[in-house]
């Protein structure tokens, strides 16, 4: 028996062997192994093309017209699948591309819903008690000063915790000189120029404590008045800050004292956001709107999560 063009089947030349079966049965048990369980179609043929006189001499036309059949049969039974699948996948992309249109035309028709939704969180109810210090935060002292002073006059305290600022560096220096010496006054330093802001609001240093350390953002803030609080025994504090602010305050307050023991109260000192529900309508309120959540996040980020005292990013 001539078996020379069946060496080309190479390692399955063994399958043909081990199963003593008759050589249409063995072709069988390749084909479903190369041809169909690959589905190598382009191999097959070359196969079939490449050993047909072996084929006939070894089994003659019926081998032949057998395995002609089959391969066609297989075939045309892949092709219905390969296309049954290229039909699937499309028709899943058409499916993704409709939902997607129909959750934008949503978003687009609902805007009144969800567009007020940031300006509204910004946004906190006042929760004021006697305690035993007000901490006005540093930023816009006009009105977190004054607020604190009139929380003083109140009764509601007989302590204003103040965070020092850093000196002034050399690049402004000269600007702030000329500011200074407009309003009058000589050269001063950030501590002398808080003492005089509340003495312009008609209260006197008696009573003011100033933090250890320097500060340069709200998170710095909350950590020094913690400090202070802790060293001086202090068990309660009303924050003072202005009304955009007060969220991203309370949160990283609230976040610095926790376990600490000291309960904190808040009291908005001005500059709320005109019109929470509309804020859009507003460069002032859209450009405080973004810069409060950028803020937000920053904080998260860098003090909370990776722990970093100071950045180059941080604000009041």
């Amino acid at each position: 028996m001539d078996f020379v063009g069946l060496e080309a089947l190479g390692a399955d030349i063994d399958v043909f062997f081990a199963f003593r079966c008759d050589y249409l049965d063995a072709l069988d048990i390749w084909l479903k192994k190369t041809v169909c369980g690959a589905c190598n179609l382009s191999s097959g043929t070359a196969f079939f093309s490449g050993h047909t006189s072996t084929f006939n001499r070894i089994t003659g036309n019926r081998f032949f017209t057998t395995y002609a059949t089959y391969f066609r049969h297989h075939k045309s039974i892949l092709e219905i699948k390969f296309l049954s699948i290229i039909k699937m996948k499309n028709r899943r992309i058409i499916v993704k591309i409709v939902i997607f249109i129909a959750l934008f035309a949503l978003l687009i028709v609902s805007w009144r819903v969800w567009l007020p939704i940031p300006g509204i969180f910004l946004s906190v109810k006042d929760n004021i008690q006697e305690a035993d210090c007000i901490v006005p935060l540093r930023g816009d002292i006009y009105y977190r000063f004054n607020k604190a002073i009139e929380l003083y006059n109140g009764g509601y305290t007989k302590r204003i915790v103040i965070s020092v600022l850093p000196e002034r560096s050399e690049d402004s220096q000269d600007h702030n000189d000329v500011i200074l010496r407009i309003y009058g006054v000589d050269k001063v330093s950030p501590r002398e120029f808080a003492l005089m802001a509340f003495k312009y609001f008609g209260k006197d240093p008696k009573g003011i404590y100033f933090t250890d350390n320097e500060v340069t953002s709200t998170y710095e803030e909350a950590v020094t008045t913690k400090d202070l609080m802790l060293k001086k025994g202090l068990k309660s504090l009303i924050l003072v800050t202005s009304g955009y602010h007060m969220r991203r305050a309370l949160m990283i307050f609230n976040r610095v004292f926790r376990s600490s023991g000291i309960k904190i109260y808040n009291y908005t000192a001005g500059r709320e956001l005109i019109n929470s529900h509309r804020w859009w309508l507003k460069e002032d309120e859209v450009k405080m709107v973004i810069q409060e959540y950028l803020s937000i996040g920053h904080n998260f980020i860098y003090h909370f999560l990776l722990k970093e005292k100071r950045t180059s990013f941080d604000s009041f």
